[in-house]
């Protein structure tokens, strides 16, 4: 993907690895870096002299993120108990429309193997569910 600013971005991403769910991130620029690694089983490390040996990442979403869905369905649960019923601000809403128009777009372009602008997301979106929608 690429920004007006300038910037680049590349997504890779698939399930199927071998040793479970891969979610990385890393992030250059001018001044630094950034990088954030799949979370492992626990955090215990041996070293000896034949080398180092690290726990295996812990394998899915489920795993991963066991205390963030807790919190979530704490919320959902309030949510549902508060009267008059709690809405996200329309602030939030469109920030996850927005991000799936990205991610959309992402798709767009692999499956037409081109570059596809946001722009051309709801043409595409109407010539996919008509079955008009052709790879270049």
């Amino acid at each position: 993907m690429s920004f007006k600013s300038g910037l680049l971005a590349t997504v890779d991403t698939s399930r199927v690895a071998s040793y479970g769910y891969d979610q990385r991130v890393e992030v250059f620029g001018e001044h630094g870096m950034v990088n954030t690694f799949n979370e492992p089983e626990t955090t215990v490390e041996v070293a000896t002299k034949t080398g180092f040996k690290k726990p295996v990442s812990e394998w899915s979403f489920p795993q991963r993120y066991k205390h963030t869905y807790t919190i979530e369905l704490a919320e959902y649960c309030a949510m549902l108990a508060h009267t008059p019923m709690m809405v996200e601000d329309e602030a939030t809403l469109m920030r996850h429309a927005e991000l799936e128009k990205v991610a959309t777009c992402a798709e767009f372009s692999w499956k037409l193997g081109r570059k596809v602008f946001l722009s051309e997301v709801d043409e595409l979106r109407e010539l996919e569910k008509k079955g008009e929608l052709k790879a270049q």
